[in-house]
C-alpha cells in the first residue's frame, strides 16, 4: 500500500505547533508534529485510505485551532487561513 501527501498551510501570528494524527491516534503517538511561524505550508505523509485526521495549532500552550478533517472527501479544509 502506496502513501500520500497532504499539505497543510495557513498563517499564525507567532511561532506555533502544527500536529496532525488520526482520529484514533492518542495524543501521545502523534509523531506529525511541525513548528511552525508566519505563513506555512507543510507536508504530512498519510495513508492513502479514507480516514478521519486532526488538525491542531498549538500557540503559546494554548489550543488555537482544532479541526475534524475527513480524508480524501475534506482536502479544503487543511487550508487553515489565519490563525489567531
Amino acid at each position: 500500500m502506496g502513501e500520500n501527501v497532504v499539505f497543510i498551510s495557513g498563517n499564525v501570528s507567532s511561532e506555533c505547533q502544527l500536529n496532525l494524527k488520526t482520529k484514533n491516534d492518542s495524543e501521545l503517538n502523534s509523531i506529525n508534529i511541525r513548528n511552525v511561524s508566519g505563513e506555512f505550508a507543510e507536508g504530512f505523509v498519510i495513508s492513502p485510505i479514507e480516514q478521519n485526521y486532526v488538525v491542531k495549532v498549538t500557540c503559546n500552550n494554548q489550543s488555537a485551532l482544532r479541526r475534524l478533517v475527513n480524508y480524501p472527501s475534506e482536502l479544503n479544509k487543511f487550508e487553515l487561513g489565519n490563525i489567531k
